[in-house]
C-alpha cells in the first residue's frame, strides 16, 4: 500500500529484533499506512517479516554501543523529520541526534519499568548499574529535549512527565485484523485438552511448574509449550522432571516458532487454558502482558499469578480467567484448571463478548493523531 504522505518516519529499536511482537512493531506498521516508514533494529534478516509496507534495516548482532553509532549514522544521513525511538538506551541516541540534527522531532516510547530493574536483586549488579545510568542520569537530561513521550501503562505517566509535556498512553493491545486471518493448523488432538504457554521459556515464567501440574492433572490434559528456552540447563531440568513424573508423552513442544506459526496453534478449536504463572518480579507487577490479549482473542481462558495488577483488572475482574497466589501448591492450581475445563461453555460466553474490547484499533488512532500534530 502506498503511503498517503511524503513525510518520513524512522522507528528505532536498539535492543530488540525486528520480528519481536512488542509495541514498536505495531507502531511501525501503523505509521507505514500513511508515512514512509523505516524500522532500524538489531538481529538478522533470516526471520520472517510479514509486514511489507515497512522498510527494514538491520545491523546484525553487534554490541549496544556499536548499534548507537551505526543507527545514529543512518539517521544523520536520512531526510526523515520524525524519529520514534524505543527502549531506555535510545535516550542516549536521541540526545546525540538532537545535538547534531536539532530540527528532527523525537518521540520516545517507554515499554518497561526500568527503575524497577535497578531494584531487582535477582539481576546482576552490572545490569542494575547499566539501567541506573540510563534511568537516573540520561533520562532527566533527555526528557526536556524530546518532542513527546509515549508509555504503555498509566503508572508510567508521572515518571516521564516534564513540565507541560504529559505522556500519551498507548496500550500494547493485539491487532485483531492480523489475528482474524489466522486459522488453526490442526496439529493438536481434538480428543485432548491443553494447558498452554508461549513465549520466552524461563524459570521465572513458570517453566518448572508445568511438569508438576501435569503430574496432578487428569490424563486427558496435555501441555502445549512454545518458545525459546532461556538456557539448555533449564530445558534439561524440565524434561528430566517430565520423565520423573512420567508425563513426557503429554508434552507437545513444537519448538521456537514464528509469531504466525505460534498463533496457528492457539487458533485450533480444542479446549485450552493459557498460563502466565510468573514468579514474583517487581517489573511484572504493573506490566501489561500481551499474552493476555492473544489468549483472549482465540477464546482461551487463563490462569495466572494474581500479584499482577493488570492481569487482575483485565482478566480476573472480567470473569475471563482466574488468579492464583505465588505460594499456591501445584496440586491446588491443577484443581483450579480442571474446574475451569468443566465450566468451559460458561466462560466462553464472557470471552466472545470481550475480545474486541481491547484491540490495537483504538491505540493506532492515538498514535496517528500524535504524528499528525508533529508533521502537519
Amino acid at each position: 500500500m502506498k503511503p498517503d504522505s511524503n513525510e518520513q518516519i524512522i522507528h528505532v529499536a536498539l535492543r530488540h529484533p525486528h520480528y519481536d511482537s512488542r509495541v514498536f512493531h505495531k507502531e511501525s506498521v501503523s505509521s507505514a499506512a500513511i508515512y514512509h516508514t523505516t524500522l532500524l533494529a538489531c538481529g538478522h534478516d533470516k526471520k520472517e517479516w510479514y509486514e511489507l509496507d515497512v522498510k527494514k534495516v538491520t545491523f546484525g548482532d553487534i554490541c549496544i554501543w556499536k548499534r548507537i553509532y551505526s543507527f545514529g549514522l543512518y539517521i544523520f544521513r536520512s531526510p526523515a523529520s520524525l524519529l520514534h525511538v524505543h527502549e531506555t538506551e535510545s535516550l542516549l541516541l536521541a540526545l546525540l541526534i538532537k545535538c547534531f540534527r536539532p530540527s528532527k522531532k523525537i518521540v520516545f516510547d517507554v515499554h518497561e519499568y526500568f527503575d524497577l530493574y535497578v531494584r531487582q536483586e535477582k539481576k546482576k549488579w552490572y545490569v542494575r548499574c547499566y539501567y541506573w545510568f540510563f534511568f537516573y542520569i540520561i533520562r532527566p537530561i533527555v526528557l526536556p529535549v524530546v518532542s513527546h513521550v509515549c508509555v504503555v501503562t498509566p503508572d508510567m505517566i508521572n515518571q516521564y512527565t516534564f513540565g507541560k509535556k504529559i505522556p500519551t498512553v498507548i496500550f500494547n493491545y493485539h491487532k485483531t485484523d492480523q489475528l482474524q486471518e489466522i486459522t488453526g493448523n490442526n496439529l493438536l488432538s481434538k480428543e485432548k485438552k491443553y494447558i498452554v504457554y508461549h513465549g520466552g521459556i524461563s524459570k521465572d515464567r513458570g517453566a518448572l511448574i508445568f511438569p508438576e501440574l501435569l503430574r496432578y492433572l487428569r490424563e486427558d490434559i496435555n501441555l502445549l509449550i512454545i518458545g525459546k528456552w532461556n538456557n539448555n540447563d533449564l530445558k534439561s531440568s524440565f524434561f528430566t522432571k517430565c520423565r520423573e513424573y512420567q508425563v513426557e508423552k503429554r508434552v507437545v513442544y513444537p519448538g521456537s516458532l514464528s509469531f504466525l506459526e505460534t498463533m496457528a496453534y492457539l487458533a485450533n478449536e480444542v479446549p485450552m487454558i493459557g498460563m502466565t504463572l510468573f514468579e514474583y518480579q517487581a517489573d511484572h507487577e504493573k506490566a501489561i502482558n500481551i499474552k493476555m490479549f492473544e489468549y483472549l482473542y482465540f477464546g482461551i481462558r487463563q490462569i495466572g499469578s494474581d500479584y499482577r495488577t493488570y492481569y487482575q483488572s483485565y482478566i480476573v475482574d472480567n470473569g475471563l480467567g482466574r488468579g492464583v497466589s505465588l505460594d499456591a501448591h501445584p496440586k491446588d492450581v491443577a484443581i483450579e484448571i480442571e474446574d475451569m475445563f468443566e465450566r468451559f461453555d460458561i466462560l466462553q460466553h464472557h470471552i466472545q463478548g470481550s475480545k474486541e474490547k481491547w484491540s490495537w484499533r483504538s491505540e493506532e488512532k492515538k498514535l496517528l493523531d500524535l504524528y499528525s500534530d508533529f508533521l502537519s
